[in-house]
């Protein structure tokens, strides 16, 4: 159990990499490398965050009624991989594209596929997996402690490979940011192999399955699960966009290298 633990931690370093990548740089990269205008930037990565709040819904609707000799969870774990190489793709530098509106709506639409789409359907049911792994308090409390560490690793060493693959040099150049995405991808394909040969899903819950608009009308008519949602997404928002606001400020201060620094010392902080 200790080592289905730890191999459970690793399938959540790929989205925090990503997250940590595109909180830092993806407003800062399509603004002064893309020449982008930074509302118009931050309106479709907004718009976008807000498709991901519902497709939370839909997509794991789906994946609880459909089940596979590999399980129904860790399946959907290489969902994480198209994710990178969406990641990927935003930070290439599509020379083919010369206009801000075309610049524009190719961000736009790897960053839908990127958050809504491939990350709710991996990150959602790597969630949920921990249920199906045992029924045990203390082991949840386990899996949710490893899924925290990895999750701080994860951000550590994003902010390092930025740092010293794009902080220390040319934002302009190309290969640069294609360095750090193509490292982020090879290590997001080990750990999600890691995560799906390395856990098993050997519990079965005894709770019936509740019918998809049955369970949305139940839940719409609790006032307490009402003010959660509420209370998230204005908690939501304001977080989406502040590290690239910061990191924005920052870059055009002279203190990037700095606030990265500063990146790296917490999460290594956070992980002790």
């Amino acid at each position: 159990k200790r080592i289905q633990t730890i191999f459970y931690g690793f399938g959540i370093v790929p989205e925090s990499m990503i997250n940590t990548v595109v909180g830092l740089y993806l407003l800062f990269f399509s603004t002064d490398v893309l020449g982008i205008k930074a509302s118009a930037a931050g309106a479709v990565i907004l718009i976008a965050n807000g498709f991901d709040i519902l497709s939370d819904l839909f997509i794991m609707n789906f994946v609880d009624r459909h089940h596979t000799r590999f399980g129904t969870y860790r399946p959907w774990l290489f969902l994480a991989l198209p994710m990178t190489v969406c990641l990927m793709l935003l930070f290439m530098g599509p020379g083919f594209l010369s206009t801000e509106t075309e610049k524009l709506i190719w961000i736009g639409c790897l960053y839908f596929l990127m958050v809504p789409v491939f990350g709710t359907s991996y990150l959602c049911p790597y969630l949920s997996l921990r249920t199906r792994m045992s029924g045990e308090p203390k082991d949840q409390l386990r899996l949710s402690s490893s899924c925290s560490v990895f999750e701080n690793i994860g951000q550590l060493s994003a902010a390092f490979l930025a740092m010293i693959l794009v902080a220390n040099r040319s934002y302009t150049d190309f290969a640069n940011w294609r360095n750090l995405t193509v490292t982020i991808v090879f290590i997001s394909i080990v750990c999600i192999i890691a995560t799906f040969f390395g856990t098993r899903e050997s519990y079965v819950p005894t709770e019936k399955t509740v019918n998809f608009r049955v369970g949305i009308k139940a839940l719409l008519g609790n006032s307490s699960f009402r003010k959660v949602i509420a209370t998230l997404i204005i908690v939501y928002i304001p977080w989406t966009m502040y590290s690239s606001i910061l990191t924005y400020f920052c870059a055009k201060n002279g203190n990037f290298v700095q606030f990265l620094t500063f990146c790296v010392l917490k999460d290594a902080c956070l992980i002790g």
